[in-house]
C-alpha cells in the first residue's frame, strides 16, 4: 500500500482530474475518452484511495462526497427544468454568461440541502428499521 499522500497530492490530482474532463470536443476527443476511461481513471482512483486529506480540504471532500450522488441523480432533469423556464420566463437569461454559475450555485446549494434534510435522515430512519444497526455520528457528515 502507498503512503498516506497529503493535501498536496490531493489538489494536484483533482488539476489532473479537472485537465482531463475539460478537453474541447473534436475528432480526437473519443480517443481522449477512452484513454483517459482504461487508463486516468483508474489511476485518479487508485491514488485517492490512499490519499489522506486534512483540514480544509478534508471538510470540503466529504461535503462534496456526501452531495455527489444527488448532483448525478438531480443534474439532467434539472437542467432540462431550468432550460425550460429560462427559455419561456426569462428569455435574455437563457443561456447568458451569468446563467451557468447561477444554476451550478443552485444545484449545489439544492443537492446539500437535499442530502442534509432528506437523504441522510432517510438513510437513518431506513437503517434503524432494519437488522443492521448504526448510530447518527456514523454517517457521513
Amino acid at each position: 500500500m502507498l503512503a498516506p499522500l497529503g493535501n498536496t497530492w490531493a489538489i494536484l490530482l483533482a488539476i489532473a482530474l479537472f485537465s482531463v474532463l475539460a478537453t474541447e470536443p473534436g475528432s480526437a476527443r473519443i480517443y481522449w475518452d477512452i484513454i483517459s476511461i482504461f487508463l486516468f481513471f483508474p489511476i485518479f482512483v487508485a491514488v485517492g484511495s490512499v490519499v489522506q486529506v486534512r483540514g480544509r480540504v478534508e471538510q470540503v471532500s466529504l461535503v462534496a462526497g456526501a452531495m455527489s450522488y444527488g448532483l448525478y441523480v438531480v443534474h439532467l432533469p434539472t437542467v432540462g427544468l431550468a432550460d425550460a423556464l429560462t427559455r419561456r420566463m426569462a428569455p435574455m437569461f437563457h443561456l447568458s454568461v451569468a446563467s451557468g454559475p447561477i444554476f451550478v450555485a443552485s444545484l449545489v446549494v439544492g443537492c446539500w440541502l437535499l442530502d442534509r434534510y432528506y437523504d441522510r435522515p432517510l438513510r437513518l430512519w431506513l437503517t434503524q428499521r432494519t437488522r443492521f444497526s448504526v448510530r447518527r455520528d456514523q454517517l457521513a457528515t
